[in-house]
């Protein structure tokens, strides 16, 4: 079967015999260790600290720009004095109430999200590297498409952030206010707290789909709103945040034991849990879009056959690599070298110590 056949049958993932769905569950986990998808979730890691303030700048300047900015401060404070300890929260604090303290919701707003998109992007670019990894693709696109493809992709999430945000400190006495404001019957409150979670969950499950589609150089048969892998990232952060919450609810004396370390360690876990579940989840969809292929007749044992968006930049830095290469060989042949190659290899293969060596 050729891959144009291939691509004429069932696009679902989960169109696989359940062999092959265990064969890609083993495999997916066995990849994620071996192309150290930990390593790679820290990473991630560093980079939601770098844009998560700024983010949350955002939900503040948007809801003061209908004048309920204060509010949402002191309920962004409050929130906060109640997840970590006093002197974190105090770090947190300060910065923030200084900001919102200077006024010009517009000009504040400008501001934090230009932040929020620039600190986000090295986000963004942290995960496309780590899905063409996965998928076994080299990054062909262009640099100033990539570059603006990725900003605009990294405004439309920091703008999702900040309305998740928005929605989870808008509540009681707050939306009161905000409806208030915006002329809407104080009736309504009701109905915006019954709503605002499936909106929430809408677009946390945008967020993921549009992560997973987007990123990688590679041509996806469709758009899959909720794909197998991200099914599984969106149960392990639900999981992930209902655990530290219930922790901190319930064993809130590990605040004696360990001060403002526990609730620094638990927010970075909480954070890193959520990475490591979001690649773990793209590692498990391009797994089963390998047994879908194998199923297919394709011979994609040890590589995806999937078409790449742009093969534009890798080709040219394959041809440089290239002239490098004649360029080292020009300069060994210069040097008066004719010793065949396969003997070279093998004479620095013994020059290598082994273990035993070392002891």
């Amino acid at each position: 079967m050729t891959m144009a056949d291939a691509e004429s049958t069932d696009h679902s993932l989960l169109a696989v015999q359940p062999a092959t769905a265990r064969h890609a569950l083993r495999r997916a986990l066995t990849e994620f260790l071996r192309d150290d998808g930990l390593d790679e979730a820290a990473a991630l890691t560093y980079f939601s600290l770098l844009s998560l303030l700024p983010a949350v700048l955002v939900a503040v300047a948007l809801l003061g720009v209908v004048g309920q900015g204060e509010s949402a401060t002191n309920a962004i404070l409050r929130f906060i004095h109640e997840l970590l300890p006093g002197d974190v929260a105090d770090v947190i604090s300060e910065p923030l109430q200084d900001f919102t303290s200077r006024g010009g919701a517009g000009v504040l707003l400008t501001v934090a999200l230009v932040g929020a998109v620039w600190f986000a992007s090295y986000y963004v670019q942290a995960f496309t590297r780590a899905l063409n990894r996965m998928y076994q693709v080299e990054e062909g696109r262009p640099l100033w498409l990539l570059t603006t493809f990725g900003y605009v992709l990294t405004a439309v999430l920091v703008g999702m952030l900040a309305v998740v945000t928005s929605l989870l400190v808008v509540s009681g006495r707050i939306a009161r206010a905000l409806l208030r404001a915006l002329e809407i019957p104080e009736s309504w409150a009701t109905l915006w707290e019954m709503s605002k979670w499936p909106v929430l969950l809408t677009l946390v499950i945008t967020a993921v789909a549009l992560l997973y589609h987007v990123t990688p150089n590679v041509r996806h048969r469709r758009f899959h709103w909720l794909s197998p892998g991200a099914v599984f990232a969106l149960l392990v952060g639900g999981g992930a945040t209902l655990g530290m919450a219930l922790f901190l609810r319930s064993f809130g004396s590990f605040n004696y034991y360990y001060g403002a370390l526990t609730g620094v360690f638990l927010f970075f876990l909480w954070l890193y849990t959520i990475n490591a579940a979001l690649l773990f989840g793209a590692r498990v969809n391009a797994e089963l879009e390998r047994g879908r292929q194998l199923e297919a007749g394709l011979p994609a044992e040890r590589t995806l056959l999937l078409q790449p968006r742009s093969t534009r930049t890798s080709r040219r830095r394959a041809a440089r690599y290239a002239g490098l290469l004649g360029e080292a060989g020009a300069l060994r042949v210069s040097r008066g070298a004719t010793a065949d190659l396969d003997a070279a290899r093998a004479a620095r293969d013994r020059d290598i110590p082994t273990p035993s060596d070392w002891l």
